[in-house]
């Protein structure tokens, strides 16, 4: 057998690999904290009540959207479905990730869903940064700082559009 035969492996090359192994695998981590503790904002119902919106009527998707957590229980916003009309507006703004919302929820329950499409979009921002800098280890020390955090935490159309 000739030496051009065989594979070669240099050492700096598998550490190499092995960095950038490392960081995707965080970031898939991260991304699934992200997903499991999500912040419970009122947007996220509010969206789901947008999307819900375009097939039931107001009198049936109200009652979901308010119960469905202590925080829509108690808000003074989500005190009527007239509020809840009033509201949708300032939500529908945003075809694309509502769009994106169906079809996940297709999939997953709705806030699920949502909270998936922001965890998500948290690992593609992590893969972009990533491919961009080329350096693993800074890769994931932005990633995990505080405010991108709170875009996969979120579930509102933030971090998908950072990510797009």
């Amino acid at each position: 057998m000739r030496r051009s035969d065989k594979l070669i492996v240099r050492p700096s090359a598998l550490l190499s690999f092995a960095k950038w192994g490392f960081c995707i695998l965080f970031l898939a981590g991260l991304a699934f904290a992200c997903y499991r503790r999500p912040i419970d904002n009122l947007d996220r119902y509010i969206y789901e009540a947008a999307v819900r919106g375009k097939s039931q009527s107001v009198q049936v998707v109200y009652p979901i959207v308010k119960h469905e957590s202590p925080r829509a229980e108690e808000s003074s916003i989500l005190d009527s479905p007239q509020h809840l009309l009033e509201l949708e507006p300032m939500y529908t703004i945003r075809p694309i990730y509502l769009v994106v919302i169906r079809v996940v929820s297709s999939v997953f329950l709705m806030q699920s869903a949502i909270r998936f499409i922001s965890a998500t979009a948290l690992f593609g921002i992590g893969i972009i940064v990533l491919v961009w800098t080329k350096r693993p280890l800074l890769s994931c020390l932005l990633v995990a700082a505080s405010p991108v955090v709170s875009l996969g935490r979120l579930g509102g159309p933030d971090a998908l559009a950072a990510s797009l």
